[in-house]
């Protein structure tokens, strides 16, 4: 069944805007700055370390934090601004019960805005403030998770419009990550090679728990195509608390095998960058950030402190004066909680964002 028919066959209310504007606002100071005329890098570090902006509960791993306050302090003296790169932005999830677009919609666009809000935090004490690049890895893992060309180039080019209207061209820079290497095809090899090592080491424990880890994630990203009821999809990912009739057990089966071997083939791309340290070499003086929680990693908050799903994992949802990523399959279980918004213009005939509550609370996002 098509989304709106979808939408419409579970009794949820749609409304229309005009346009995006309405959800644009400037950018906000996220920490407020202790500015009591001490060392600068340590003060710009203090405000990255709060954990209003830094995700994870663990301590950063020492040799990172000292790291990256060298590079701060690099930047500082030079009076530039503090340059992080970080791996994000792929495409839209292939898997009818986490995203329902294949365009950017207001969860890329908040995305985007906290990128915004991070520099203008930084900007209290250091006026340079920071710029991202974001490394996309839509090209890496399109023919992992059933992405074709078209909505790569659809994905880009909304993303670029979202750039324009929130002002970050100068901030926020995006490059494909395949468009670093020296050598793509060498790359691609190096992957097919750590694929096979690593599907002949499954027996191998460490290996086994890496690929474990991977899985549930794996699951919810694999691209289903095939033709499944919709309810039949609720069930096996366990959106309803109905028992598995034996088709939806097969298919659960189905997904569970296809995920380990998903999982081999994501591994296998994730170590081969990391091993052979591309990012870094590629950008050495850069200061390398994640938007998942490692003690090895500086890792930032891609929403807010409270997002736990990415947006391209995801629908968003505009509450009293955040926004959420929940998944689309929460959303057809509870009808009755949310209203779809659509986008007057919009490059995709599908809601842009859903409201939760009755009522269209026009809040900054």
């Amino acid at each position: 069944m098509e989304y709106n028919e979808l939408l419409k066959a579970n009794n949820i209310n749609t409304l229309k805007i005009l346009d995006i504007n309405g959800l644009l606002r400037e950018p906000r100071t996220l920490v407020p700055s202790k500015n009591d005329g001490g060392d600068k890098s340590d003060m710009i570090f203090d405000l990255l370390m709060d954990s209003t902006i830094r995700r994870g509960d663990g301590l950063v791993a020492s040799t990172v934090q000292n790291e990256s306050k060298q590079k701060i302090k690099e930047f500082v003296l030079k009076n530039e601004p503090i340059n992080f790169v970080f791996q994000g932005f792929p495409f839209k999830c292939h898997n009818p019960i986490e995203t329902l677009r294949k365009t950017p919609d207001l969860g890329e666009l908040a995305f985007l805005q906290r990128l915004l809000d991070i520099n203008e935090t930084v900007r209290q004490i250091y006026s340079p403030g920071v710029n991202f690049t974001v490394l996309s890895e839509s090209e890496t893992y399109k023919d992992l998770f059933g992405s074709t060309d078209y909505e790569i180039d659809k994905y880009k080019a909304g993303i670029q419009t979202f750039l324009g209207k929130t002002g970050g061209n100068g901030t926020i820079r995006f490059i494909d990550f395949l468009d670093i290497l020296n050598n793509k095809s060498e790359f691609k090899m190096g992957c097919k090679h750590e694929e096979e090592y690593l599907f002949a080491s499954l027996t191998n424990p460490r290996i086994s728990e890496e690929i474990n880890k991977l899985v549930p994630v794996m699951s919810r990203s694999l691209p289903i195509n095939q033709d499944v009821y919709y309810e039949d999809l609720l069930t096996v990912f366990g959106f309803n608390n109905r028992e598995l009739t034996v088709f939806q057990k097969e298919f659960a089966e189905y997904i569970k095998s296809a995920s380990v071997e998903l999982a081999v083939k994501y591994l296998a791309i994730a170590k081969m960058k990391k091993d052979n340290q591309i990012i870094k070499s590629v950008f050495p003086n850069y200061i390398y950030v994640s938007t998942i929680a490692r003690n090895d990693t500086y890792s930032f908050h891609p929403i807010h402190k409270r997002t736990r799903i990415f947006p391209h994992h995801g629908v968003p949802v505009l509450g009293s004066d955040k926004v959420d990523i929940v998944y689309f399959g929460e959303i057809i279980t509870h009808p009755e909680v949310y209203t779809a918004v659509y986008l007057e213009g919009d490059i995709e005939d599908a809601p842009f964002y859903f409201l939760k509550g009755k009522q269209h609370i026009k809040k900054q996002v």
